[in-house]
């Protein structure tokens, strides 16, 4: 298993690239304008999201994956600022959401009944013979630049309308690289995805980085939801969870502590953690969270401490209270909210 969810698909990942392709080969010939750049995404944290993004992403456009928790006023802006003429999406969710982006929608269940044999086969034996250099040159992505966009992701917009992101190919994977280098996730790793594909923490990590490194990932369609994510993490053995605080104090109240019995690493951000949680997570679950930092238009994870068990030659012990150590190639300061000037 490569990649998994909690509505009981479970994928390889080779099924998923045929999968991906399927849908790349339908959208490309059905859907898709020459001139479209950027393509809306309306979906939770599932698999079909995560081929979704994949194959807009093998198209050549750039994934515009919406917020779900905002009002339709706010998401038609958003729509318009990002100048989408489709968004992916599925019935099953519209109906559940109640939100409308303002332009039209392209459902998930319409496109499965009319990707063609045709598409199957070709995506079948491009996954299968096809090198990853190879397959990159017949989809005409060779001459696709590290600077290219690769998504928009728009900001909360708590201080007005949201502003849109552009991360680039060069962002995402460098934040991938960062990960792997300081987390070190293995193919006996499987990371609990629970944050939506619509902000950066949820794109970059459990998107991308789950699926490019050895690890595999299970989804889980709202972080709100500890009962099922509990059954998740039990199902699939999840060794590594994305969080915020306040998620960890729900997961204490409402998750068993044999369902996490395989967690080694618990990253949170958000928020600042307050240090009895620390505490209080590590009695119950036998693993103590750690702390990082990130912005959306850092790509986002700038910082980050490292687990003892995970950490490698050279690299600082944890130090709670704090947001860790950056990444390698990133450059960080400390200055006065005032004067801008360094601090010591």
């Amino acid at each position: 298993m490569k990649v998994a969810d909690s509505t009981g698909v479970s994928l390889t990942g080779k099924d998923l690239l045929v999968r991906t392709l399927a849908l790349k080969n339908y959208l490309s010939r059905q859907v898709l304008e020459p001139d479209e750049k950027n393509v809306g995404i309306f979906l939770p944290p599932t698999v079909p999201a995560t081929a979704t993004n994949f194959a807009v992403a093998l198209a050549g456009r750039v994934a515009v994956n919406l917020n779900y928790t905002v009002t339709s006023q706010v998401l038609k802006q958003c729509s318009e600022v990002a100048e989408l003429k489709h968004v992916i999406t599925s019935r099953k969710f519209i109906e559940k959401v109640g939100l409308d982006p303002g332009v039209p929608m392209i459902y998930l269940e319409d496109v499965k009944e009319q990707i063609t044999i045709g598409d199957k086969l070709s995506a079948l034996l491009n996954a299968r013979l096809r090198s990853a250099d190879g397959l990159h040159r017949y989809l005409g992505l060779d001459g696709t630049q590290m600077d290219d966009p690769l998504t928009v992701i728009f900001t909360s917009g708590s201080t007005g309308v949201p502003k849109g992101v552009v991360l680039t190919h060069r962002n995402v994977g460098h934040n991938v690289s960062g990960i792997d280098e300081t987390i070190h996730l293995n193919e006996h790793d499987v990371v609990l995805g629970i944050l939506p594909f619509f902000h950066s923490f949820g794109y970059t990590v459990t998107l991308w980085a789950a699926n490019c490194l050895p690890c595999s990932v299970a989804f889980h369609y709202s972080p709100l939801e500890a009962r099922p994510i509990g059954k998740l993490a039990e199902q699939h053995q999840a060794t590594v969870l994305l969080a915020t605080p306040t998620f960890l104090r729900s997961y204490l109240r409402r998750i068993e502590p044999e369902q996490f019995k395989h967690m080694q690493v618990v990253v949170v951000g958000a928020e600042k953690m307050p240090l009895a949680l620390f505490d209080e997570f590590q009695s119950r679950f036998g693993c103590r969270p750690i702390e990082g930092y990130g912005a959306t238009e850092l790509s986002p994870v700038v910082c980050v401490n490292v687990p003892p068990e995970r950490a490698a030659g050279g690299q600082p012990p944890v130090r709670e209270g704090s947001v860790g150590v950056p990444f390698r190639g990133i450059e960080a300061r400390v200055v006065d909210v005032d004067s801008d000037q360094p601090l010591p």
